[in-house]
């Protein structure tokens, strides 16, 4: 057994305690211990998602006994009165907080996702931050059951190969059965044979070999050069809620690794750290997650 350095709190969301503790009022359902944003006034709060800046955690321990839910697992009500709390450098516990499908590693970044104040693990990428996605061998498109928030931006991607095979290859994209999903749209064909970080081809002697799905893709050039090159200019892409489940496939090898999409919204950004590994890749409800926090 690894010794993180954490213990799961007993009805605890802020285990040492917070640096600066706010009362306000609950605008929409939200779990204790989730990330919250400004709600229609500086008094309310609702859930944080990826579209506008998260502004603490939501408390349990010290709210009031009529408004305090009966656990940790039950919501608090529209209308009721809680707390916010702040506490950079320190442990919170967030009940259910990682969604099913991520592994969150020890040091990770999280930032918030979804709707519901949950946070995903990422990784800082050109600026930006790539949510981090696992990947095995899975040798036709496999939905993750990871959903893209509705109008974040996916702009680039990278994927880390922990595993490699010879001739392996891997396609990310978005679910086909759906309005607008392409199983390749970000990652077309990436290749898996050595161990490490690949990152995304967009010069090529063709455009059908250039790496980069169409989803992230404007427009192909093609070089007047004797031996002409094909750019593939690239785009972001925007979740319209429709087209918005990751998948992945690879080839018939023994791969596994990471995938990272940079993603871009005026909600992300580093909202803590991972404090102690938790592996929801084959869960079947979203995890708990013990957090460091950044806020």
């Amino acid at each position: 057994m690894v010794d993180s350095g954490y213990t799961t709190p007993n009805y605890m969301i802020f285990p040492l305690g917070v640096t600066d503790k706010v009362e306000r009022n609950v605008e929409a359902a939200i779990y204790p211990g989730r990330l919250v944003k400004r709600g229609t006034t500086d008094y309310d709060i609702k859930p944080a998602d990826c579209l506008k800046p998260a502004i603490g955690w939501v408390g349990w321990e010290d709210a009031l006994g009529r408004y305090q839910p009966t656990d940790l697992d039950t919501a608090y009500a529209v209308g009721a009165t809680t707390y916010i709390g702040k506490c950079p450098g320190k442990p919170v516990f967030v009940p259910s907080g990682l969604p099913k499908g991520f592994v969150a590693e020890e040091g990770d970044y999280l930032i918030p996702w979804g709707t519901a104040g949950q946070v995903a693990p990422a990784v800082k990428i050109g600026g930006g931050y790539g949510v981090k996605i696992p990947f095995t061998k899975k040798t036709s498109e496999f939905d993750t059951g990871i959903d893209l928030p509705a109008g974040i931006l996916v702009k680039n991607w990278r994927v880390d190969v922990v595993t490699a095979a010879n001739s392996a290859t891997i396609d990310i994209g978005i679910l086909s059965s759906e309005s607008g999903g392409d199983a390749a749209g970000f990652v077309d064909g990436a290749s898996l044979a050595a161990t490490g970080l690949v990152f995304p081809g967009s010069v090529d002697a063709s455009a059908a070999t250039n790496t980069t799905g169409v989803l992230l893709v404007e427009s192909d050039i093609t070089s007047a050069d004797g031996t002409a090159l094909s750019l593939s200019v690239p785009t972001p892409y925007k979740c319209d809620g429709t087209a918005k489940s990751i998948t992945y496939t690879t080839s018939n090898h023994t791969v596994a690794g990471f995938f990272y999409l940079v993603v871009e919204a005026a909600g992300i950004e580093a909202v803590g750290k991972v404090a102690a590994t938790v592996d929801a890749s084959a869960a079947t409800a979203d995890t708990d997650i013990m957090v460091t926090s950044l806020i």
